[in-house]
């Protein structure tokens, strides 16, 4: 069997089985969550849905075109059992990009990776390809460092927003020695070097020939926040590298749709795990205290009607009046809050509700622009701010390690995000202490099972019942 590697694999189908075909066919098909989805919401609102274009009822990871088939990098390791389950010998032939090693990239000296560090870039540098899992605090922005300090290739880090961008750029700059300054394409600039930090939104803009030839010019790509892969934009950029290593960092592989097994074919099986206990033994991580508050919250609207659900919770006036005398109590005691609501319109409602409690709150919602949110960022970490009030742009990237509490304000049983949200908070720092305020509204059936889960996730995290 002819398999030629470059930015996807190329099978030759007259060297390949038909039998064998047929089951890399079956196997890079998955049922569409987004179809069913759909089709429920037809089911149950007719009148609503029913002339809606329904999407496709399968996800395909694999093309044909005359007599080649293109499957996904990280689909190699499953080719090649099925091939030996097929009594198929391959013959790989390698057309991927690799450049000769630049001796000056280094990890700086005052850099030392945790062993857990180590061991996760020992793995991926080994098996040239991969997704490393680290929870927040982890160091995957670190590792990523090392594994490409290890590897000295041209590097492209992908990101997906602007705060990521400058964060990595930053990073870079303190941990790593390059004998240039790290280039940046995207946020209003277009500067190219060896080691690069690009926004897909800013690549995926590019035409398809132009974009190849950027692509081509790296050795080595890194996509941070892996999980989004699945996306259309994220895998058409990595279906389109042909550098030789490709790596993906993750805190949370689990996606809400389950579609993580996309981002495995894109990019290539788990290959390290830093876990929470392994920061936590570290002294890199802290376990938090729960506090449950129970609101008077009632809606005749279940999941099903999800929008229009929030749209009533956020506007509860007993609700947000609970949720601001949490917040200033818990400032009061000494705390740094944050508090997360999947409403724009609601965190502005907070913070004028705060502000009137005498506290500087700061809002960190996707309107705020950069240079505003890396003041207010700054401002945080000097003590000047009493809260912050965000949205779904703290999910990821946000680093403030001196955030103490979180105001669960908006419910959710995604695991992931919950994850990700709590992880901004347990960064260790002398005298402080962790904790989740979860607020369930216990006359809501849907968003009463909902916190049940969170409460699970919560004991499986080790965390303390208060």
């Amino acid at each position: 069997m002819l398999a030629v590697v470059d930015n996807v694999i190329r099978l030759k189908k007259d060297t390949v089985p038909p039998l064998l075909v047929d089951e890399i066919r079956d196997e890079l098909t998955v049922e569409n969550p987004a179809y069913h989805q759909m089709k429920m919401l037809q089911y149950r609102q007719p009148q609503k849905y029913q002339y809606l274009k329904l999407p496709p009822a399968t996800i395909t990871s694999f093309d044909e075109a005359g007599n080649t088939l293109y499957v996904p990098r990280g689909f190699k390791d499953r080719l090649a059992e099925l091939a030996v389950a097929h009594e198929c010998e391959v013959d790989w032939r390698d057309a991927t990009i690799a450049f000769e090693r630049i001796s000056d990239i280094n990890l700086s000296d005052d850099i030392t990776l945790k062993d857990y560090q180590r061991r996760g870039l020992g793995a991926m540098v080994m098996k040239g390809s991969g997704v490393l899992i680290a929870p927040c605090g982890g160091g995957k922005t670190v590792t990523g460092i090392g594994i490409l300090t290890t590897l000295k290739q041209p590097t492209l880090i992908l990101v997906h927003t602007n705060d990521l961008l400058t964060q990595w750029r930053s990073e870079l700059a303190s941990k790593a020695q390059l004998p240039f300054s790290p280039g940046q394409w995207g946020g209003g600039n277009k500067d190219l070097q060896s080691v690069t930090v690009a926004t897909i939104q800013t690549l995926i803009r590019a035409n398809p020939q132009e974009l190849r030839e950027l692509l081509s010019k790296f050795g080595c790509v890194i996509l941070d926040e892996a999980h989004h892969c699945p996306a259309d934009t994220f895998m058409g950029v990595m279906n389109m590298s042909p550098s030789k290593y490709r790596f993906g960092l993750t805190a949370t592989p689990e996606r809400k749709d389950g579609l993580e097994e996309l981002m495995y074919r894109v990019i290539g099986p788990v290959r390290a795990e830093i876990t929470d206990s392994d920061l936590v033994a570290e002294g890199r991580s802290q376990l938090c205290d729960v506090v449950d508050i129970n609101t008077s919250f009632y809606t005749r609207f279940g999941a099903d009607e999800w929008t229009k659900l929030l749209a009533e919770l956020v506007k509860d006036g007993d609700r947000n009046r609970l949720i601001v005398s949490k917040v200033v109590e818990d400032w009061q005691d000494g705390q740094f809050p944050l508090v997360l609501s999947d409403r724009v319109g609601h965190c502005r409602q907070l913070q004028q509700m705060l502000k009137q409690h005498g506290m500087n709150a700061q809002l960190l919602v996707g309107d705020v622009n950069r240079k505003q949110r890396e003041s207010i960022v700054n401002h945080a970490k000097d003590g000047l701010v009493d809260a912050i009030i965000a949205t779904k742009v703290a999910d990821e990237g946000l680093d403030i390690p001196n955030l103490s509490s979180i105001h669960l304000v908006s419910p959710t049983a995604n695991k992931a995000k919950t994850q990700q949200r709590i992880g901004r908070i347990r960064r260790p720092m002398p005298n402080k202490r962790s904790i989740v305020f979860d607020y369930i509204d216990v006359r809501v059936p849907s968003l009463a099972r909902m916190a049940k889960q969170r409460r699970s996730m919560y004991k499986r995290w080790g965390f303390n019942f208060v």
